[in-house]
């Protein structure tokens, strides 16, 4: 259900989208929005597109399903790159990207891309998308080119979880056991890794981690002590 809140109304117009209306599932696990005015869905099963009133559903073809662990519908991640029109789209069978003005999915070059699970997609401030995989692997996509290069880097135990580039030349992947890495993009070197004794969940609180070292807890709020590591 959509809620519009209108400012001097009190009252919330409210308009029902679901499975009756053609939405390809219920439970929507991520959602964007194009300069087209589109609204893009990722559900349990299929990535849908809202316009108009009407909505147009996309899954996989049975040939993109092959080799493919889990529910390749099932949309875990959307992000949008206005500069490119380009709708990257994280599933549990890998990464799709799309022309957003006309829902056609694109090819990429370079590496292949993964064929697993994604956790997290994060925007490249200079060109294109960083892709986070259940598998540990970190893949970055130009936007212009689509090439796609895989990033060498140690592993972790548990691997990578979240990403978050902060424009100045790093790049910050949260592991779900290994704390903190940060990546210099300059050379595609491991720079520091930090660590707490506490290891909570990186993919929840990699945002908090920088900006604070007060971290939100289930049970309310823990207090990091980071220490640095060469």
């Amino acid at each position: 259900m959509l809620s519009w809140l209108v400012p001097g109304m009190l009252r919330a117009q409210n308009f029902k989208i679901d499975a009756s209306a053609g939405l390809s599932n219920d439970f929507v696990l991520s959602m964007a929005i194009d300069k087209h005015g589109y609204v893009w869905a990722g559900t349990e099963d299929g990535l849908n597109r809202l316009a108009a009133g009407s909505c147009t559903a996309y899954r996989k073809s049975p040939q993109q399903r092959q080799g493919i662990r889990g529910n390749a519908d099932k949309v875990i991640s959307l992000s949008y790159d206005e500069q490119n029109d380009l709708l990257y789209v994280g599933t549990e069978g890998g990464l799709d990207v799309l022309r957003s003005s006309s829902g056609e999915q694109l090819k990429t070059t370079g590496d292949s891309l993964v064929r697993y699970g994604i956790l997290d997609l994060a925007t490249d401030h200079r060109q294109g998308m960083w892709v986070v995989y259940a598998s540990g692997h970190v893949q970055h996509v130009d936007g212009s080119t689509l090439n796609v290069t895989t990033l060498s880097i140690p592993r972790v135990d548990g691997g990578s979880r979240t990403a978050l580039d902060d424009g100045q030349g790093h790049l910050y992947l949260g592991h779900s056991k290994g704390g903190l890495s940060i990546i210099n993009l300059q050379n595609n070197e491991l720079t520091a890794r930090l660590v707490h004794e506490l290891r909570p969940s990186a993919h929840r609180h990699l945002c908090q981690w920088l900006c604070s070292p007060h971290v939100g807890w289930p049970s309310g709020l823990r207090l990091l002590q980071w220490r640095m590591l060469s």
